[in-house]
C-alpha cells in the first residue's frame, strides 16, 4: 500500500514536470544558415548538428543567451541540443516588442567595446537587444603598427630600389619599406650629328653615376632664304611669281604675286567717278557719275570691253583695263575739245620706295586755273617725250589716292608693275577737263629715269 502511494505520487510529479516543460516550450525560427547545435550549453563543447535558416525549434529551456530546444535532424529523429539566442528569431510567447507571429525587429544598443584591439590581437565589441536581450558579438580589427624611426638599410641609386626599416614600439615587430630610384644625374648633351634645314640632328648625355646614356633628335633648323627675285612680272592683268632660295641647302621657294584689281563692285570715289564720266562719254551708260561702283557701271564697261576686244569679269576692273578706257576716252575727244598743255596746270613725280618687282611713284597735281578742272587720269607714257594722244600709255585710277588736298592740288601714289618700259625715259601727264566747257586739258610733261 505504501509502495502504491510512492509510484502514484513520483507520476504525479512527473505529470507536473511534463506539463510545466510544455508550458514553457516556445516555437522558434532559425535565423542563420548552418546554425551549430551543441551537445552542451557552451561553445566549446561538441556541435551536434547544423540546422538550415527558416526551420522551426521548440525551445523548452533558457540559460542566458543559450536555449535548449527540441528538433528534428535530417532523418526525421527527434533530437534535442543547445543553442545561442543569436540564431535564433521569433517566438510564440507575445513578448514585449514581439509582432503577431511572435518575432520583433531588434532594438540595438550602441556597441560596446569589450576588449581593445592591438597590433597583435584582434578585439571584440557587442551589443544587445532592449527587447528580447540578446546579444551579438563582433571582431574589432587589429591595430596598426606604430612604428618607430625608420632607418635606412640600403640607399637608393638610379639603378635599383633602396630599403628602409622600423620597429613597433608596442609588439615590436619589424617592418620594411622600399625606397624608390632616384633619377639618374645626366650631364651636359653632347651633339653627335648637327642638324641642317635639310636633315635632323642628334644628341647623347650620360648619367655620372651609373653611365646610363640617353640619345635624343635635335629638330632641322630653318631654312635661311635670300632675297626674293621676280621670275614672271606681274603684268597690268595678270599674276606674277617670285622665288628665293635657301642659302644652305639651295631649297627654292615659290610664290605667285597678285594682280590685284584697281577697283571691286562697291567702291566709292572720285576714280569711279571718272570711269563712270569716261563711259558715258563714250556713249556706253554707266548712269550718273556718282562715283559708286554698281552693276549698272559693270554692264557698261561689259559693252565696252566686247567693241573693243578687252577682257572683262563682273565685278571688278584690272588696271590693264582702266587703261583701254582712258585711251580710248582720250583718243575719242572731238578735237574742238582738246586744248593741248595747260600753262596752269604743274605735275611733279617722284620715284618712291619699291619692292617685289613693283615701282610705285609720288605725285603732286596743283592747278592755278580759277575754274574747277575734274582729274580724269594720271597718265605714264613708256618712253620719252610722249604726246599722251595714242600709243602706250598707263592710266592711274586708284580711289585710294586720288583725294583732294588744300587748295587746288591733288596727290597721291601709284604703283605699276617693274617691267614696264624697257628702257629709257618714262613720261608723266595729267589730263583734266573742264567741268563747264567740256575742255579738255594736258599738265607739264614729267620725264623719269627707268630705276634698276
Amino acid at each position: 500500500m505504501k509502495m502504491k502511494k510512492i509510484l502514484t505520487a513520483a507520476l504525479a510529479i512527473m505529470l507536473i514536470t511534463a506539463l510545466a516543460l510544455c508550458a514553457l516550450a516556445e516555437t522558434r525560427i532559425v535565423d542563420t544558415d548552418k546554425a551549430k547545435v551543441f551537445k552542451k550549453s557552451n561553445k566549446k563543447s561538441d556541435v551536434i548538428s547544423r540546422l538550415p535558416a527558416g526551420g522551426t525549434v521548440e525551445v523548452f529551456e533558457s540559460k542566458g543567451n543559450w536555449h535548449h530546444i527540441h528538433y528534428i535532424n535530417k532523418k526525421g529523429v527527434e533530437k534535442t541540443g543547445w543553442i545561442r539566442e543569436k540564431d535564433l528569431r521569433g517566438g510564440s510567447g507575445g513578448s514585449g516588442g514581439a509582432s503577431s507571429d511572435g518575432s520583433h525587429k531588434h532594438a540595438w544598443t550602441e556597441w560596446r567595446v569589450t576588449k581593445q584591439p592591438t597590433c597583435k590581437a584582434v578585439g571584440r565589441k557587442e551589443r544587445t537587444c532592449t527587447i528580447c536581450g540578446v546579444t551579438k558579438e563582433k571582431e574589432i580589427e587589429k591595430a596598426k603598427h606604430t612604428w618607430g624611426k625608420w632607418s635606412v638599410a640600403r640607399a637608393a641609386t638610379c639603378q635599383k630600389a633602396g630599403e628602409k626599416t622600423s620597429t613597433c614600439k608596442v609588439c615590436g615587430a619589424k617592418g620594411s619599406q622600399k625606397i624608390k630610384k632616384i633619377a639618374h644625374q645626366f650631364g651636359a648633351w653632347t651633339v653627335n650629328q648637327a642638324a641642317t634645314c635639310s636633315e635632323v640632328g642628334s644628341q647623347t648625355r650620360a648619367c655620372s653615376v651609373c653611365g646610363a646614356k640617353e640619345t635624343e633628335e635635335i629638330p632641322k633648323l630653318a631654312h635661311s632664304f635670300g632675297a626674293w627675285t621676280m621670275t614672271t612680272p606681274m603684268t597690268r592683268v595678270s599674276d606674277g611669281e617670285r622665288v628665293h632660295a635657301c642659302t644652305a641647302c639651295g631649297m627654292e621657294e615659290r610664290e605667285a604675286v597678285k594682280a590685284e584689281p584697281s577697283l571691286i563692285r562697291k567702291d566709292r570715289g572720285e576714280a569711279v567717278k571718272a570711269v563712270q564720266s569716261m563711259l558715258n562719254d563714250l556713249g556706253y551708260d554707266a548712269g550718273r557719275a556718282d562715283g559708286a561702283y554698281g552693276p549698272k557701271l559693270d554692264k557698261a564697261f561689259e559693252g565696252f570691253a566686247m567693241d573693243k576686244g578687252v577682257s572683262f569679269a563682273v565685278g571688278w576692273l584690272m588696271p590693264a583695263q582702266l587703261d583701254a578706257l582712258t585711251t580710248a576716252w582720250i583718243e575719242g575727244q572731238p578735237e574742238d575739245k582738246w586744248m593741248g598743255v595747260n600753262e596752269g596746270l604743274t605735275l611733279t613725280v617722284d620715284p618712291a620706295e619699291s619692292a617685289d618687282g613693283m615701282r610705285s611713284f609720288n605725285w603732286i597735281l596743283a592747278s592755278e586755273d580759277r575754274e574747277t578742272l575734274v582729274l580724269r587720269a594720271v597718265l605714264m607714257g613708256l618712253g620719252g617725250d610722249h604726246d599722251f594722244r595714242s600709243g602706250d600709255m598707263v592710266a592711274v585710277l586708284d580711289s585710294q589716292k586720288l583725294k583732294s588736298g588744300t587748295a587746288n592740288s591733288l596727290g597721291g601714289t601709284f604703283t605699276v608693275p617693274g617691267n614696264l618700259g624697257e628702257g629709257g625715259l618714262l613720261s608723266f601727264a595729267a589730263v583734266v577737263e573742264n567741268e563747264k566747257t567740256g575742255e579738255v586739258w594736258l599738265s607739264n610733261t614729267v620725264n623719269c629715269a627707268k630705276i634698276g
